[in-house]
């Protein structure tokens, strides 16, 4: 009955809870085979070398380059010392390490023998460090992960002996070495049990703690386990998802919704692949006494315990042959993901609900309509899914997933040389457009003028195209923006085409008779090129924020007339800023609109998705002064896009669609007095509707045009 309180409470009691709970696997791209990566056809030889030597083995080389290319989300660790004086890499993977957030602690390589294990945990630091697609699990969490936590033992089953289990230090027994890490553990270590003759496989030690494995790890979790919110320990061989205890066949008070979390994780694994997982507690394969999960949970109050005993592979079950490796580490990986949903409302009162629940960001409204006979997009966290769906049936809201997993249908660009052309076949990049701007502002000098209002956050120019048949006149100007949000990419992809027309179509020479153009193609640089290189549904600016580990600011609503600061929060993609113009792209916007003089008979702004021509208010649904005349041209430039072959737009006022304060248009027309005012939203295409197909970036933007022609008749 009161979305907001529904919000709430699942926010607060739910949803920072589960956060790390299902967003423990997720898609995977296939890893490339270079100097400093990992090759999945073999298994990893492991030579750990002193912390900051250098080494040709595979795993040290990685984790190396990761270090030196990606410093500012992965910090490498010498853990502690093996017995045989080999480094224990310690990986902390986290997209602003200056911040401290939940942790997901990931452990592999305990016993030497089973290979695949420290496999799968080089897997999951891949995805997660040069997959731009699994941003997301790493932007609220950090992922602390050790590949190898027995190095001396795996070199030594790759060397000498491809059965041995424990590590290599020296005991009083001088025939027999090592312990076994994962009986070394205090919490119900036994020694009846554990203490068995010193050359057993299983043998626990002279007392827990022992080895300087366990010591140094019992240390660290110690220190950070407020923070730590899921343990995953990797072993092999024998499909299973465990949770404690081992020591005893009483089950543990939170068995419930630990069987819950593995059932889900089984079932998307096994959807996804050949193996089939069982779950249960450890003490139904294997009664267990100072494991490290027993103790996690007992001891270091860890909520989320689990041991995943990955499937057997290669004729011993431990060693996996070559093309058995990468489909397990696939499989194993996989999980919940962003779902996009298409939502049939049909009430007025559930599209404010799901408003509502865009601004505690449970979802991700990817379009606003008014009209009920449209569907709505919504994209989905892993851990709200289950929350939304009842939430829709509740309210019987018809919806389907349109996309059971974003990352599996966001473009790859495939950059061609930049030989300063233009491409409407694919969406070009900042380089590529700014390398385009610099090359018909040479030829084409005598009617282009390319300059660069200031700099970006970041330090990327933000460019205007001057584009005059007589540019020694004051004629009236038409003012096209593009790209205030960053995945917005056919807008620039428009404001590109318009300015490829006007200059290098000699068809259209008659459209700069006697009216200038001024088109800035990409008022955000910075948000562009992160939402190619990161994160794809990035929206806002990428300036800091005081007081804040967030980064950005929508500057759609970040312009002073009728600002009003955003009950979201500065995490939220809809940020309005502390004060009107708090990013140098709008500021910078701002003055180069004022020192125009009034000269701007029209101003456009592109955007999408979802097919209108707004004009203002966007604050109020008191109409504008001259809304018919506003309407009149909008009805116009509609029907000739339509009768090009184009989609059909709608015509409203942008109250109508999507109330917002701080629009750029509502300021451009009460502030700064340009009597014809729109907002462009540009049809969806692709996947996710911002990202469209190659195929149809063309038709959109050609067909647009010829509206958009029109609107130099009236200025």
């Amino acid at each position: 009955k009161d979305p907001y309180q529904a919000a709430r409470l699942y926010r607060n009691k739910y949803s920072n809870k589960r956060h790390s709970e299902h967003r423990t696997f997720t898609k995977l791209l296939v890893t490339t085979r270079q100097t400093g990566t990992v090759d999945y056809t073999k298994p990893v030889n492991e030579k750990p070398p002193a912390c900051n030597d250098d080494n040709e083995n595979q795993i040290t080389d990685y984790v190396n380059r990761l270090f030196r290319e990606y410093r500012t989300t992965v910090h490498l660790y010498c853990f502690t010392r093996s017995p045989k004086g080999h480094c224990i890499h310690f990986i902390r993977i986290s997209a602003d390490l200056k911040v401290q957030k939940p942790i997901l602690l990931i452990e592999a390589g305990m016993h030497a023998r089973e290979w695949i294990a420290p496999a799968q945990a080089i897997y999951i630091i891949h995805q997660l460090v040069e997959n731009p697609e699994n941003y997301y699990l790493i932007k609220n969490n950090e992922w602390h992960i050790i590949p190898v936590f027995n190095p001396d033992g795996y070199e030594y089953s790759h060397e000498t002996d491809v059965f041995w289990r424990k590590t290599r230090n020296t005991l009083l027994e001088p025939d027999c070495m090592g312990v076994d890490p994962n009986r070394n553990f205090p919490f119900k270590w036994y020694a009846d049990y554990s203490n068995l003759a010193e050359c057993s496989s299983y043998y626990g030690g002279p007392h827990s703690l022992s080895i300087s494995e366990t010591a140094r790890f019992k240390d660290y979790v110690t220190r950070v386990k407020k923070r730590i919110r899921l343990y995953l320990s990797f072993h092999s061989h024998g499909n299973h998802i465990l949770y404690p205890w081992g020591y005893t066949n009483v089950p543990i008070e939170t068995k419930e919704k630990l069987h819950e979390i593995a059932s889900d994780v089984k079932e998307t694994i096994e959807a996804f692949g050949k193996y089939k997982y069982t779950i249960g507690s450890f003490n139904i394969i294997d009664n267990g006494f100072g494991l490290s999960t027993d103790w996690a949970m007992n001891d270091a109050k860890i909520d989320l315990v689990y041991t995943i005993v990955l499937p057997r592979c290669g004729p011993t079950g431990f060693h996996p042959k070559g093309d058995e490796i990468l489909p397990i580490l696939n499989q194993m990986f996989e999980g919940f993901s962003y779902k996009i949903y298409h939502v049939y409302p049909k009430k007025r009162r559930e599209i404010k609900t799901l408003i509502i629940f865009d601004r505690y960001s449970l979802i991700n409204l990817l379009n606003v309509t008014s009209d009920l006979e449209l569907p709505m997009q919504i994209l989905v966290q892993p851990e709200n899914h289950d929350f939304i769906v009842s939430i829709l049936t509740h309210m019987h809201v018809q919806y389907i997933i349109s996309i059971n997993d974003v990352s599996s249908v966001a473009p790859t660009m495939i950059l061609p040389e930049l030989t300063g052309t233009v491409t409407f076949k694919r969406i070009m990049r900042m380089h590529e457009i700014n390398v385009y701007l610099d090359r018909i502002g040479t030829q084409f000098s005598d009617i282009v003028r390319v300059e660069c209002l200031g700099k970006s956050f970041n330090g990327q120019c933000i460019t205007v195209v001057k584009i005059s048949g007589n540019q020694t006149a004051e004629n009236p100007i038409i003012l096209i923006e593009a790209g205030m949000h960053g995945r917005e990419w056919i807008a620039p992809a428009q404001a590109l085409y318009v300015i490829n027309q006007l200059v290098e179509n000699p068809l259209n020479k008659y459209l700069i008779k006697e009216v200038e153009w001024y088109i800035v193609p990409v008022l955000n640089p910075d948000g562009y090129e992160y939402s190619h290189n990161t994160d794809i549904f990035w929206q806002k600016t990428r300036n800091d924020l005081l007081n804040s580990s967030c980064i950005g600011i929508d500057p759609n609503k970040n312009f002073p007339f009728k600002w009003k600061i955003t009950d979201k929060g500065p995490c939220s993609d809809y940020y309005s800023g502390t004060k009107p113009f708090t990013t140098n792209e709008t500021i910078l916007f701002k003055n180069f609109v004022l020192q125009l003089n009034g000269r701007v008979r029209l101003y456009l702004s592109f955007h999408s998705h979802g097919s209108f021509i707004l004009y203002p208010w966007g604050y109020t649904n008191i109409s504008v002064k001259n809304e018919e005349i506003l309407r009149d041209i909008a009805f116009t430039v509609k029907t000739a896009i339509k009768d090009f072959g184009g989609i059909e737009y709608q015509v409203d006022s942008y109250n109508k669609v999507n109330p917002s304060f701080g629009l750029s248009t509502d300021w451009a027309k009460d502030v700064a007095k340009i009597n014809l005012v729109y907002t462009i939203v540009l049809p969806a295409s692709g996947a996710t509707g911002f990202h469209p197909n190659p195929s149809d970036i063309y038709q959109i933007v050609d067909t647009t045009f010829q509206g958009i022609k029109l609107f130099e008749t009236y200025v």
